[in-house]
């Protein structure tokens, strides 16, 4: 591996760098361009990828199937380490399946942000805008959508929801909301009403509230918003600030209650009020936020509070004022300053003021006295006993007598140290030098600790070291032997500190060998057992050099040349590992030599492993190159770095660095991924050497993998069409569980084909132009246009113009705005041709070649849609209404009414006539068949109402119009359970005595004539009675079933009740009920014995279950029967043999009464 470490001078600058090669061409690095080529030995960019097949997988190893779980990303980055790009592929789903997403996301200014998301089933949802060359985006079948005048304008096919809560202007600029201008003399404008939300019931209505955003400090943060005025439902409005009246004084808030300071705020304000304390800590007031002129605080400490009156608009003097708890001020604001009006002192004797009336002596004083002259004295016996120290202090009297002064005890020692003596923080000590002693007398015993004795005074029997000697013979020295060598010349000088000269001069015969050996170093530590820890060094090389001049260091100078074979070092052994340098954190360096003069290129440095026997057929291994970072302990880090020359300066630079957790850089030392590319030409190229020109050849593809192996993603490049030239496609693939489909395709044409949805969709308070289609013809003619086309296939596989949406020029458009007027032409396939079949014209007109079918809305600038004939078919009143003038066909099987989510209910019928012209009918019938002999069925006609979710209910109910009344009133139901209920009349309603009853229900019908009125009556809940006749229910009102006309129930002729529970009741209440018709409604527990009822009873019984009984046959109950009941009460009451005034738990009843109306 040529050229893989750089060797740097002692000044640590790169010398020389050539490019880095891993078995030949299979990885190159690019030392002039900074590039990294894999297979390919010129690379184009930073990393070039270049085989038959130059696929990029990024496989993640996770085995998840979390949603965007197992992501691969490719990262795109900037010079400063931040992502600008990044596509992703994750899988999609929970589901322990193959499914897959894509990601593409784009960095908005602030962060990485979502632009495309292509789903498993190939759905694409566009984050941010989408901008198209044409002007039309068209649903799967090809119709409908969205359409774009080219100046920012959107037109909505179909329909438009909002489903969110806010309206935001999000131009930045200044906004309005207002109701059109009016046009016309003296005509009124239109208001805008504002609303809050309505609540229901007890519900609260919603507020209408105004927010304002206050200046704020300097900076680009938009300044917070903040309520101005709140209107509430009960009419009330809140002002959050102050109402400033012109002209009129405004004052601060109301007083009444205290406010209390902050601890921290120096200048707080007093906007909330006119009493004030101040926080329970210790505080400086510099001034008060917020006064309007004129306005008095009071403000009662609560803690040491100062009032910087000297240097702040708090006027009170010229010596700061300092409060302590209980102490009150008040202050005036004129505009400019506050100005102190009053001060308590709350601690002051307020009583007295006069001269001091005591002197006490302090600590080292005595004396003092309550009157007269006091004189105190300075007692000593009082203070303390200490040792002086550095620093301290003590009087002395100045040498004349006159002056008393303060003097430290370092001043003192200063003063004391003579010759021979130094002073040092108040300590005197003796000079170490004592040159004033010139001479000693003789030593007797000790250490000698001075100078070295000089030779001189040595015997001859003793080696000088300082001198130069010469030994003979070989010498032998049974411990170890230390040469040390020092230098102190300061010209140029070669010092030697130990040197051996060893020359080979004899010549070896022919078929001899010789070795010779120069120094033979031998440890051996085999023989004895040890029992520690041993190690053995054979040369231990130390050397130390220092910053001042240029120096530098070599431990050990190998120079082996004009050998057939020259080895620099040759280290052999079981396991013959080299390790370089020292324990500590100064970096290592391995390199060929630099050279210092001349102009030859750097020495190349090639560490290869050991190869095996060659030439054999053993199919033997070559050994490993393994490159490995240094291990640490816990949380530490290390990294490999790869560096190359930097063309155009002297040194090398960072090319390439595997990062501790793995991830790879090329050109970037922090790579936040597993591969990341960084530079000023960041680009990653796949190329495929297959020389061919077929269609999806010559592909190259980043493939998305999961822990599985499985492709959740894929992009490939590949060629298009069979043609030698360099067309190209790119297509997006993601997995749907069953393998990669394509999601996307971009051909040579720009043109980008979806195979599933698109989806456009943002977060936009203002105008979203979601898509642009955009020519960019400038020429002086009308052959600019741009379309939108819909392609079909047919059984061969064809691709067949099936549609088109084309916005061309009606006139050469200039800068003039009045010359760029358009028109929108739709183009349909009619036998195979495409045919012209609408135009909308830039004035509103919009030209039909065939009829016009219209699935969502149609709006129009006039009032009318008119046919071939120029008659108005369907008319327009300028407001929500539509009329046809003509008979509707609905070609389609359905007919629609209402929209989605809108719970309004929807009404079929004929328009209302007005004048004396009797309504129209309204007639809905099935289709009929052609008449003849084919025996073919007419179409069943089905009503049928509404299907729901759960336990939701729906029903059918017919109306006619009630005689005598304006109205139409329900006449027949059928309900959720199938039953069928005629409503004839409605009946008077039930008393209110009956209102404890456990059901009742009445219901009238008219069948075949017979009109019918059922009442059903669950009696639990009502009151018995002791007494014969008296009226069955509850406290609360007259206790009538209903009242009987002619009008609603015709004359009566027949009466049945049946029992369907027998009565009963936790007490004891009577069984045996009548039902009695009455002039009058009568309150429950009324007795018919009274003289004032007109009373018949119709039927009796004492009840049982299923019992049934009919009219009975008195005189007088014929009587009321021949009279029809008309204007009758029917009531409850007890019968014979009442035993009991409980309350019911248990009766049902069944009472029908026939009538007939001539």
């Amino acid at each position: 591996m040529g050229g893989f470490f750089n060797r740097f001078d002692a000044t640590k600058h790169s010398v020389r760098a050539t490019d880095l090669e891993v078995d030949g061409t299979t990885i190159v690095v690019d030392e002039v361009n900074n590039r990294l080529g894999v297979g390919d030995a010129v690379p184009g960019t930073a990393v070039q990828v270049t085989d038959t097949a130059p696929y990029l997988t990024l496989k993640n190893s996770t085995a998840e199937n979390t949603a965007g779980g197992c992501e691969a990303k490719v990262i795109f980055e900037d010079h400063a380490n931040v992502a600008l790009a990044q596509v992703e592929g994750s899988h999609s789903g929970s589901s322990d399946d193959t499914k897959g997403k894509f990601i593409v996301s784009t960095h908005n200014g602030s962060a990485l942000t979502t632009a495309l998301t292509i789903s498993d089933a190939q759905l694409a949802t566009f984050a941010g805008d989408i901008q198209v060359s044409g002007n039309n985006i068209v649903d799967a079948g090809g119709s409908g959508g969205l359409s774009f005048d080219g100046s920012g304008n959107t037109q909505v096919d179909g329909d438009l929801t909002v489903n969110g809560g806010d309206v935001q202007y999000s131009n930045g600029q200044n906004a309005t909301m207002a109701v059109a201008a009016v046009s016309g003399t003296n005509t009124a404008g239109k208001s805008l009403t504002v609303k809050g939300g309505q609540g229901t019931g007890s519900g609260a209505g919603g507020d209408i509230v105004f927010q304002t955003a206050n200046v704020g400090g300097s900076g680009s943060s938009a300044n917070s918003l903040a309520t101005a005025l709140t209107i509430s439902d009960d009419l009330s409005a809140t002002f959050t600030g102050d109402v400033v009246v012109q002209n009129a004084f405004a004052a601060a808030g109301a007083s009444g209650t205290f406010g209390t300071f902050s601890s921290s705020d120096t200048n707080p304000s007093v906007a909330a009020g006119n009493l004030w304390k101040t926080h329970a800590s210790e505080q400086t007031l510099t001034t008060f936020d917020d006064g309007v002129i004129g306005q008095t605080i009071t403000v009662i400490s609560t803690a040491a509070v100062t009032f910087d009156v000297t240097s702040t608009t708090l006027k009170g003097g010229t010596a700061d004022l300092v409060t302590a708890s209980g102490d009150i001020t008040s202050w005036t604001w004129d505009g400019t300053n506050w100005y102190l009006q009053q001060f308590m002192d709350l601690s002051a004797d307020m009583s007295t003021v006069g001269d001091i009336s005591t002197v006490t002596a302090g600590v080292g004083l005595s004396g003092g006295g309550t009157s007269g002259d006091v004189t105190l004295t300075l007692d000593l016996s009082e203070l303390s006993a200490v040792t002086p120290a550095d620093g301290d202090s003590f009087s002395t009297l100045d040498s004349d007598g006159a002056v008393e002064q303060r003097t430290t005890t370092t001043a003192l020692a200063t003063l004391l140290a003579g010759t021979g003596l130094t002073a040092s923080s108040s300590v005197i000590g003796v000079d170490a030098a004592q040159t004033q002693i010139t001479s000693v007398g003789t030593i007797g015993t000790g250490t000698w600790q001075g100078t070295a004795v000089a030779s001189a005074y040595l015997d001859a029997d003793t080696a000088h070291l300082t001198t130069t000697q010469t030994f003979t013979g070989a010498k032998s020295f049974t411990g170890g032997v230390t040469v040390d060598a020092d230098v102190t010349a300061t010209t140029n000088h070669a010092t030697v500190g130990a040197s051996i000269d060893f020359d080979a001069t004899g010549i070896i015969a022919g078929g001899q060998s010789g070795s010779n050996t120069a120094l033979d170093i031998d440890v051996n530590s085999d023989v004895p057992t040890m029992v520690g820890t041993v190690l053995n060094t054979g040369i231990d090389i130390d050397l130390v050099g220092g910053t001042s001049g240029v120096q530098t260091n070599i431990g050990l100078d190998i120079s082996a040349t004009g050998a057939d074979i020259n080895y620099g070092a040759m280290i052999t052994g079981t396991t013959a590992d080299i390790v370089v340098g020292a324990a500590t954190t100064a970096a290592t360096t391995i390199s060929a030599r630099a050279h210092t003069s001349g102009t030859d290129a750097g020495k190349s440095l090639t560490v290869s492993a050991g190869g095996g026997v060659q030439g054999g057929s053993s199919n033997i291994n070559g050994g490993n190159l393994i490159l490995a970072s240094g291990g640490g302990d816990g949380t530490g880090t290390s990294s490999m770095q790869f560096a190359t020359k930097v063309s155009g300066t002297d040194g090398s630079g960072e090319r390439m660095r595997i990062h501790t957790d793995g991830n790879v850089g090329i050109g970037d030392a922090a790579p936040g991924t597993l591969l990341q590319v960084s530079g000023a030409d960041a680009y990653l190229t796949l190329k495929n050497t297959t020389a061919e020109n077929t269609a999806g050849g010559a592909e190259t593809k980043i493939i998305f993998e999961d822990h599985g192996d499985n492709a959740l993603g894929q992009i490939e490049s590949s060629h298009v069409g069979s043609s030698d030239d360099e067309k190209g496609q790119l297509v997006f693939k993601t997995n749907n569980d069953s393998g990669l489909q394509t999601a996307l395709t971009i051909n040579e044409l720009q043109s980008s084909t979806f195979s599933g949805n698109v989806e456009i969709q943002t977060d936009l308070d203002g105008d979203f132009t979601a898509l642009t289609l955009y020519n960019q013809s400038d020429s002086a003619n009308t052959d600019g246009k741009v379309s939108l086309a819909f392609n079909l296939e047919d059984t061969g596989g064809n691709v067949v113009d099936a549609g088109k949406i084309q916005v061309l020029k009606e006139e050469s458009f200039t800068a003039t705005a009045g010359t760029q007027d358009a028109s929108m032409v739709f183009g349909l396939s009619v036998n195979g041709t495409m045919t012209t079949a609408a135009t909308l014209e830039s004035d509103g007109d919009l030209e039909l070649v065939g009829g016009m079918e219209v699935g969502g809305n149609l709006q129009v600038t006039g009032n009318n849609i008119a046919d071939a004939s120029g008659g108005a078919a369907i008319s327009f009143d300028g407001g929500t209404n539509t009329q046809l003038n003509g008979d509707c066909t609905i070609a389609g099987g359905d007919a629609l009414l209402g929209t989605a989510g809108n719970t309004t209910a929807t009404t079929i019928s004929t328009i209302t006539n007005t004048g004396a012209a009797v309504g129209k009918a309204l007639t809905i019938s099935a289709g009929s068949t052609t008449i003849g002999s084919n025996n073919l069925n007419g179409g069943d006609l089905v009503l049928s109402s509404g299907g729901g979710d759960g336990s939701g209910t729906s029903s059918i109910v017919f109306k006619t119009k009630v005689n005598g009344t304006d109205a139409a009133a329900e006449r027949l139901r059928i309900d959720i359970e199938g039953a069928v209920e005629a409503n004839y009349a409605t009946p008077d309603a039930f008393g209110a005595g009956l209102g404890d009853a456990a059901t009742k229900l009445c219901k009238i019908a008219k069948v075949n004539g017979v009109i019918e009125t059922t009442i059903l009556i669950d009696i639990s809940g009502l009151d018995s009675h002791n007494t014969v006749g008296h009226v069955i229910g509850d406290a609360a009102g007259t206790a009538e079933l209903t009242k009987v006309t002619f009008e609603k129930n015709g004359y009566i002729y027949k009466v049945e009740m049946a029992c369907i529970e027998t009565p009963a009741s936790a007490g004891s209440v009577t069984t045996n009920i009548k039902l009695v018709a009455d002039t009058s409604a009568r309150d429950a527990g009324y007795s018919f014995a009274s003289a004032s009822s007109d009373d018949v009873v119709l039927v009796t019984g004492a009840w049982a279950a299923f019992q049934y009984e009919g009219t009975a046959n008195s005189p007088a109950g014929s009587a009321v029967i021949a009279a029809g009941l008309d204007d009758r009460f029917l009531h409850l009451t007890t019968g014979a043999g009442s035993g009991g005034a409980g309350e019911y738990n248990a009766g049902k009843f069944m009472i029908k009464l026939y009538g007939v109306a001539f």
